[in-house]
C-alpha cells in the first residue's frame, strides 16, 4: 500500500474511533464495536476497497446516531449484542441447534424434518366433514396405508438406491417428547412477555384432503411440515435472545443514576424493551426498563383501570 494511501486509511480508521467514543456507549457495546472496527481494518485478506465500503457504512450509522436518530443507535446496539455474538453463545443449545441448522440440500432437509417434526402437531381438516358418511374413516384408512408404505422397511433396495425418501411418520412428529415441550413453553413465553405481533407461529401444520377427499401424498405432507418448521426457524432468527450476562449488564446500565441524561437513552430504551435472555428451562429474563413501561397486551385493560 502506498504511504499516502496507508496514511489516509489510518486517519479514516481513527476518525471512526473518535466518533464511536463520542457516542458514550456502555462499556460492553463500546469495546465490542471497537474490536470489530480494528479487526476490519487489520484483516489483510480483505481488499482495501471493501474495508473502505464497510467503514463508510459504519461512518454513516455513527453520524446518524450522533445526530440523535435513535434507529441508528438501535442498529449499533443490535450489532454489539446480536451480530457480533454467535447464536450458540446467546441461546440454549437446543434452540441454537434448531436456529442454526443448515437446510439446503435434500439430505439436510431430511435430517431437519426427522429431528424437529416432533415439535409439530398435525391437524387434519377432514374431521370438519364428519357429517359426510364414511369420509373420515376412508381418509384415515388411506392415511395409515400411505404411512405404512412409506416406512423405510417397506422400501425396496431399488427405491433406496434411486433416492426415494420415506415420508415422516405421523407418530414421530405427534409425540410429546422433550423437544416439543421446550418449543411449546417457548411459544408460551413469547406470548406472555413479548408484544403481540411477535407471536411465535403456531406449532401445528394443517393438512387438507385432496380433491378426492383422500390424504395428500407423503411428499406433499412432508413439504408442508418443512415449510412450517422453516417459518418457525425464521422467526427465532429474527427475534433471538441475547446473552444472560449482557442482559444483566444492560439492566445495571439503564438503572444507573446518569442514564436519563445519556444522549442515546431513547435508543437504549427501545433496544432493551424488545430484548430478552433465555434460560435453559425456557424462562425469559427481561430488561428492567420494562418495569416502568406499558405491560404486555394481555394486561393492558387492568393497567388502564389502575392508573385512572
Amino acid at each position: 500500500m502506498p504511504p499516502n494511501q496507508k496514511q489516509a486509511t489510518l486517519e479514516f480508521y481513527r476518525s471512526l474511533n473518535r466518533k464511536l467514543s463520542r457516542l458514550q456507549l456502555d462499556a460492553v457495546a463500546n469495546n465490542r464495536l471497537k474490536l470489530w472496527l480494528r479487526s476490519q481494518f487489520r484483516d489483510t485478506s480483505t481488499p482495501l476497497y471493501r474495508k473502505l465500503q464497510e467503514g463508510k457504512r459504519f461512518d454513516l450509522t455513527l453520524d446518524s446516531s450522533l445526530n440523535g436518530h435513535y434507529k441508528s443507535g438501535v442498529k449499533l446496539l443490535r450489532m454489539a449484542y446480536y451480530d457480533l455474538i454467535s447464536f450458540d453463545v446467546r441461546a440454549p443449545k437446543w434452540l441454537s441447534d434448531f436456529a442454526r441448522a443448515k437446510v439446503y440440500s435434500g439430505a439436510q432437509k431430511d435430517r431437519f424434518i426427522n429431528e424437529y417434526a416432533g415439535i409439530l402437531k398435525e391437524t387434519h381438516d377432514v374431521h370438519d366433514f364428519k357429517s359426510i358418511p364414511g369420509l373420515v374413516d376412508k381418509y384415515m384408512t388411506n392415511l395409515r396405508l400411505s404411512e405404512k408404505k412409506s416406512l423405510p422397511t417397506n422400501h425396496s433396495i431399488t427405491d433406496i438406491l434411486n433416492g426415494v425418501k420415506p415420508a415422516v411418520r405421523n407418530t414421530a412428529h405427534a409425540s410429546k417428547n422433550h423437544l416439543s415441550s421446550l418449543f411449546s413453553q417457548l411459544r408460551t413465553q413469547y406470548k406472555l412477555h413479548i408484544d403481540y405481533d411477535w407471536a411465535l407461529p403456531r406449532l401445528n401444520v394443517k393438512l387438507s384432503p385432496n380433491s378426492a377427499g383422500l390424504p395428500l401424498s407423503p411428499s406433499v405432507r412432508r413439504n408442508k411440515i418443512l415449510a412450517k418448521l422453516l417459518q418457525i426457524k425464521r422467526f427465532i432468527n429474527e427475534y433471538p435472545p441475547i446473552k444472560m450476562e449482557d442482559m444483566e449488564h444492560l439492566n445495571k446500565f439503564v438503572k444507573s443514576e446518569t442514564f436519563d441524561n445519556h444522549p442515546m437513552s431513547f435508543a437504549y430504551r427501545r433496544f432493551t424493551r424488545d430484548s430478552f435472555a433465555l434460560t435453559e428451562n425456557v424462562k425469559f429474563r427481561l430488561s428492567k426498563i420494562r418495569d416502568v413501561s406499558i405491560p404486555p397486551p394481555k394486561d393492558l385493560f387492568s393497567y388502564y383501570v389502575n392508573v385512572k
